[in-house]
């Protein structure tokens, strides 16, 4: 179970799954962009591309692509762009086999919850035996406002003004 939190509030929801906590936080940046025109100050999205549409985008396309949209296109694979404040900026992965997509998800939503004053609890489980019986919620290795407790946020996900803001265990600024 995962715990989201805010820091002028009690519990705000809680999740089952990281990418049910990414949906959640992708609907507040739509929601947000409805309100406030946020496009040439800050973007936060995870987007997955289908080969099927991302071919279709691209037999029309004039302007360069990139090295990751050439391997995605001619690997007929599919296209992650995480997007962490930087509109005019992404991350790129071509879906493959081996790409951890559980695990991009995870550091996205820990980054956006950082920049953004949310805090996510993650619970374990206390019973090695049964490892389906969860407990109650114990910080996840990148959670607080402000600080990080063990571990620093990976930091090629971050916008550069929130890179800036990280403070990392052991690291003067």
């Amino acid at each position: 179970m995962i715990w989201l939190y805010s820091t002028q509030a009690p519990a705000i929801k809680s999740f089952q799954t990281f990418e049910e906590l990414c949906d959640h936080f992708k609907r507040f940046e739509q929601i947000l962009s409805s309100y406030i025109d946020t496009s040439s100050v800050e973007k936060w999205d995870f987007v997955w591309h289908e080969h099927g549409r991302l071919k279709n985008i691209y037999a029309s396309f004039k302007g360069k692509i990139t090295a990751i949209e050439q391997q995605a296109l001619d690997e007929e694979c599919d296209l992650i762009d995480i997007y962490t404040g930087d509109p005019h900026s992404s991350e790129q992965y071509a879906v493959t086999h081996d790409l951890d997509i559980a695990s991009l998800i995870k550091s996205w939503c820990y980054d956006y919850a950082f920049c953004h004053g949310f805090t996510v609890l993650e619970s374990v489980s206390t019973n090695t035996e049964d490892c389906s019986r969860e407990t109650s919620p114990i910080p996840a290795p990148h959670v607080g406002v402000g600080t990080i407790s063990d571990i620093a946020a990976p930091s090629r996900y971050l916008s550069q003004e929130c890179n800036q803001n990280l403070i990392r265990p052991g690291v003067q600024p």
